[in-house]
């Protein structure tokens, strides 16, 4: 039998002999001329390019979104007034748990290196086992181009003018802690099997909450730091996908959601972070925006309180929103070169 050099023979569940590309996993009966092939191939092709295309233009509008939170908070006067109005309020009741925070402050470099370390081990191990090493490129990439980018906009690109509210004129914005917690979770979600997606984007996201409002509880990082970390990681996964999906070959669509060991299908929890985002969000802005408009939030302990509740909505919103589009580009980045995965 003559197939063309870019398919192979093969047998389908009800017995027909299928020519099978490499290139798309598209299947076709023997018989179907190579130019349907070649046809259904470069559809597939272009659909590959369509696809790169929207995540690229994704991970602009994350860049842009980043920006909007900069100059939002850090350009302008009343943006200072609200963002450290939020880190003021995380002082507030320290007596009460200072223990706590006294022992969260010593503990809390440790245990995130701990972590940290276990979810690269993690990754390499799982890439290796899988032997996908495309997966671990593209999880280094992940990494590494987040936390270059939150280094060079913190450090060279993003100054802060000083208004004279809290005397600091270093730029802190991105978090650096936020963006290295939560890239490494989003490149574990990105490289173990679909059946573990679910428990590794719950997992992944809790630690990048509990790592970024952390950094507000002890001090280290107003509200818009966070948020702005968790916009970079979600941009570098949306770039990163881009290049997998022109990089790999395009599989056969089962057409079901996958699931993980307890059930939930991916594309639900998916939903459930993008809701959850978005009340997270709608809060932030009514606390936020209620903040802005008093008449001396800095000096009103109710303002500072009102300030903060409203920044660790709006980081568990950027959270929230950072793994649902983890968890929905996870099948383009994770996709195998093979039929079966």
């Amino acid at each position: 039998m003559h197939t063309n050099r870019n398919t192979t023979g093969s047998t389908s569940r009800e017995g027909r002999i299928e020519r099978v590309s490499y290139y798309t996993g598209s299947t076709a009966r023997v018989g179907t001329s190579t130019a349907e092939i070649r046809l259904r191939e470069g559809v597939s092709r272009a659909h590959r390019v369509g696809v790169a295309i929207g995540l690229v233009v994704l991970a602009l509008v994350c860049g842009g979104l980043m920006l909007a939170v900069y100059w939002a908070f850090v350009r302008t006067y009343s943006g200072q007034v609200v963002d450290v109005s939020a880190w003021r309020g995380a002082f507030l009741g320290r007596p009460m748990v200072s223990m706590l925070l006294s022992w969260l402050k010593d503990i809390f470099p440790i245990l995130f290196g701990i972590i940290i370390v276990g979810a690269i081990i993690t990754v390499l191990v799982v890439t290796l086992r899988r032997r996908r090493i495309e997966l671990l490129l593209a999880a280094a990439v992940l990494v590494g181009g987040s936390l270059g980018t939150t280094e060079l906009l913190k450090h060279v690109v993003l100054p802060r003018p000083d208004f004279g509210i809290d005397g600091m004129t270093f730029n802190s914005l991105p978090s650096g802690h936020t963006t290295a917690a939560a890239s490494i979770a989003v490149a574990v979600v990105l490289v173990v099997p679909p059946v573990l997606r679910v428990a590794a984007a719950l997992v992944g996201g809790l630690f990048a909450v509990l790592i970024g409002i952390g950094t507000l509880a002890v001090g280290w990082h107003r509200p818009s730091d966070v948020i702005a970390g968790y916009i970079v990681v979600a941009g570098w996964t949306a770039l990163v996908t881009a290049f997998s999906q022109l990089r790999q070959p395009v599989v056969r669509d089962r057409g079901k959601a996958v699931r993980c060991r307890n059930g939930i299908p991916t594309n639900v929890l998916a939903w459930m972070l993008l809701v959850a985002a978005f009340v997270a969000g709608g809060i932030a802005v009514i606390m936020l925006g209620e903040t802005h408009l008093r008449a001396d939030p800095l000096n009103s302990q109710d303002s500072l309180l009102m300030a903060y509740g409203g920044g660790v909505a709006g980081s568990a919103s950027a959270a929230a929103a950072t793994f649902a589009l983890a968890l929905a580009l996870a099948p383009v980045a994770g996709r195998s070169p093979t039929l079966e995965d």
